[in-house]
């Protein structure tokens, strides 16, 4: 039997300009200098976000408070606010006294507001790390609509239109077009054209149905998988009422490849019409005819939650409703968890490692017959995914299935050696999130703390599990100032 407890990947790095750039060698491993950055400036109450999930400081997944936004938005607004020259300034200025003179606010009317002056503050500003700070802005206006109840419209913000739950105030279009950076967005669309180039299967149009029978294919081509009753980001029980239902789709003629989509619905009781992210993947197979060489390619269209999907739904991959790098925000990396031999984290049995079994079965070369490692197509701060040239465990009794022939082989949690890593290749997430949730039960989430392996772990993978832990603890988060001494410990086989 084979336990393939994880299955990844990500990749070398990428420059998003001219076409040229795909042929470009992958930068250096340095760390990156932000010049004028908001990050360092701010301690939100909600930090950073991971399909959906708003993260506190610490890095622990929280449930959000209309509390915790407001807090959030008063910290960048006033972290912005000292980026800003006195001349930037004045039309900025004259926007918050016309608010500020508006007397006093109900909560949404004030939520909005402060998102419309981050906007603002982003479109004079200009920091380094503005597509970061953007979609913050945009996760905590999403989360509020939630909490009232009544999700915010990307189509109603780009046509200049308010939240129905703002009462009182009123905005110019271009105030209100702000929030999510147009006509910034279009930039995006030369990115599917960049990804197909290289090899890399484009996804076809969200037509997916949530409430559709598994195995059924919508008039787009998705795949119903079924239900990921394996949660990579949360314990049991944090989250009740969440799913995530999987869908794929096959390409079989050039470029050929998988893609996977990932719906989730945090409540589907509170808002059982809502995608709360809904991040896809697509990864293209090796062409060299080499086995020793890999030049697979993959690209990540992501959601996460900036802007409300409803389920059941059609959108474009193209419109506002899908961010794709090079303006996912620097926090939202995909490859810091999706690493290794390729892009799709699965799990024996799941839904994904079915539909990766299918196209496998129906398809050669696939992902299994070939070195197939891949390269991410992504800005060039995120980790790189070096190919691991020998398996990172202690005895190897994991790689009798993460081979490049079966579940493909691991990342590299730790590939510069001990002391910590540049940002670039820093495997926080993948650490923090993938090994505790999928390999152990975490007694404690807030602090990474592991228990015990899950039961289809026999003892005998104790000193493979514990050698990737102690990888872990060598890395430095750069998002969380979290204790490293309290991420990952000891493996108690059962």
């Amino acid at each position: 039997m084979y336990y393939r407890a994880l299955s990844l990947l990500v990749a070398a790095l990428f420059s998003f300009g001219e076409r040229a750039a795909l042929a470009q060698p992958a930068p250096p491993p340095t760390t990156r200098v932000l010049k004028k950055s908001v990050l360092p400036l701010v301690a939100p109450p909600l930090a950073t976000s991971v399909h959906g999930f708003l993260l506190a400081p610490d890095g622990k997944l929280t449930k959000v408070t209309s509390a915790d936004i407001l807090k959030s938005q008063t910290a960048y607004i006033q972290a912005l606010e000292k980026l800003q020259s006195p001349e930037q300034g004045k039309s900025y200025q004259a926007l918050k006294d016309k608010i500020a003179g508006s007397g006093d606010l109900a909560e949404g009317d004030r939520v909005f507001a402060n998102s419309v002056l981050i906007g603002k503050l982003l479109d004079t500003a200009k920091p380094d790390d503005e597509a970061t700070i953007r979609a913050r802005n945009q996760s905590l206006l999403s989360s509020y609509g939630k909490i009232a109840g009544k999700p915010v419209s990307a189509d109603d913000l780009e046509a200049g239109v308010p939240p129905t739950w703002v009462k009182k105030l009123t905005f110019d279009k271009g105030d209100i077009i702000s929030i999510i950076g147009f006509p910034d967005i279009f930039q995006r669309y030369s990115y599917s054209a960049q990804c197909k180039a290289a090899g890399v299967p484009v996804p076809p149009d969200w037509d997916g149905n949530l409430n559709s029978a598994v195995n059924s294919v919508s008039p787009n081509g998705w795949k119903n998988e079924g239900l990921l009753s394996t949660s990579y980001l949360t314990q049991p029980g944090q989250f009740p009422h969440r799913r995530t239902m999987v869908f794929s789709h096959a390409s079989t003629t050039a470029p050929a490849g998988l893609c996977i989509a990932l719906p989730i619905q945090q409540d589907t009781v509170g808002t059982p019409n809502v995608i709360d992210a809904l991040g896809i993947i697509c990864q293209g197979l090796s062409t060299t005819g080499d086995p020793a060489k890999s030049n697979s390619k993959a690209c990540f269209w992501d959601n996460n939650g900036n802007v409300t999907l409803m389920v059941n739904a059609p959108y474009k991959i193209s419109s506002n409703k899908f961010l794709a790098p090079p303006h996912l925000p620097d926090d939202n990396q995909c490859t810091d968890c999706h690493a290794g031999e390729n892009a799709f984290i699965t799990h024996p049995g799941s839904p994904i490692q079915k539909a990766k079994d299918d196209f496998n079965n129906s398809t050669t070369p696939n992902f299994t017959s070939q070195n197939n490692w891949y390269a991410p197509m992504v800005q060039p701060t995120w980790p790189t995914n070096p190919e691991a040239k020998a398996y990172p465990d202690g005895n190897g009794i994991c790689g009798g299935c993460h081979n490049a022939n079966d579940a493909g082989r691991l990342p590299n949690v730790s590939p510069l050696g001990l002391g910590g890593l540049p940002p670039r290749d820093n495997l926080y997430k993948f650490c923090a999130f993938l090994l505790p949730n999928v390999l152990t039960t975490v007694s404690n989430p807030a602090t990474f703390d592991a228990g015990t392996m899950r039961s289809y772990n026999s003892a005998g993978y104790a000193a493979d599990i514990q050698s990737l832990y102690n990888a872990c603890k060598n890395l430095t988060p750069y998002y969380f100032p979290a204790n490293t001494a309290n991420w990952l410990k000891p493996v108690t086989p059962p």
